[in-house]
């Protein structure tokens, strides 16, 4: 709305009616979240009232910035029950499914990758629940911030591994359509992806919790009466060239001599 600013102070937030003159829809056809309909827009000349601004002029960036942080946590909370229905169903499949006259949760192999699951479900939960918490009590600090793309990134990461565990677990039904985990393994991406990808989520995370190193200053100057030479030296004439003889002396080269092993005509050097 300000053709001035390129930046995010140029974006304003207004409410569009989806049935007025000019929009054009183009479907777009997904890996996953079908329920959801999503689509391409086209605005030709559509015009609106100025009362469809939201918020401020100039200030949408800001409306954008406030929700992302509850969308992540929301996020996090939807890719947790994902993982637990994963978990869930592939428990309930490896009680049920025989193998060579046994129930297949009976192998060891089975019952690992299912504790695995388990332990990922409850990370997330306890993580999930102490970032609830804190919200409650009003804290939603930088250190808050950054805990919520980190919890976003270990509870998607979750959902991708209980997603594929599931699977695996089912064998071929896990790839049929029907199944909880088939269609869980095809959400996992967006969920990755929306509300902030992986990479960016870590880099946010890394601004709000601050790992890196302070500033270094660079040492300062040495002055010409920091030298003790008594003479004229070049360190009175440019600061920045030290005095040559205030300059630690070379080491002394230390030369090894190997006992002559030749014969006494021989004449080798020693």
């Amino acid at each position: 709305t300000d053709p001035e600013q390129k930046g995010a102070g140029g974006i304003s937030m207004i409410a569009v009616p989806c049935d007025a003159k000019g929009i054009d829809r183009t479907p777009l056809q997904k890996m996953g979240w079908h329920c959801s309909d999503t689509a391409h827009l086209r605005f030709d000349g559509v015009r609106v009232p100025a009362r469809n601004l939201l918020g401020r002029e100039h200030q949408g960036f800001r409306i954008v910035m406030g929700n992302f942080n509850g969308e992540r946590l929301a996020m996090s909370a939807l890719a947790l029950g994902f993982a637990e229905a994963c978990h869930d169903e592939a428990l309930a499949w490896a009680r049920e499914r025989r193998t060579f006259g046994e129930a297949l949760v009976e192998r060891q192999v089975i019952r690992h990758k299912l504790m695995d699951m388990r332990m990922r479900i409850a990370s997330t939960q306890a993580w999930l629940d102490q970032l609830g918490d804190r919200i409650d009590a009003g804290d939603e600090g930088p250190d808050w911030v950054g805990h919520v793309c980190l919890l976003k990134n270990h509870s998607t990461q979750a959902m991708q591994a209980n997603a594929d565990a599931a699977v695996q677990i089912l064998g071929g039904m896990g790839y049929m359509r029907g199944t909880a985990c088939e269609r869980i393994y095809r959400e996992v991406k967006v969920m990755m992806i929306g509300g902030g990808a992986e990479e960016i989520m870590k880099e946010l995370a890394a601004r709000q919790l601050g790992p890196r190193a302070p500033p270094r200053h660079p040492p300062p100057r040495s002055s010409p009466s920091s030298c003790n030479c008594s003479r004229t030296c070049s360190s009175r004439r440019s600061s920045s060239t030290p005095c040559s003889a205030s300059r630690s002396p070379p080491s002394r080269p230390i030369v090894w001599r190997a006992a002559s092993r030749c014969a006494p005509n021989s004449s080798a050097p020693t």
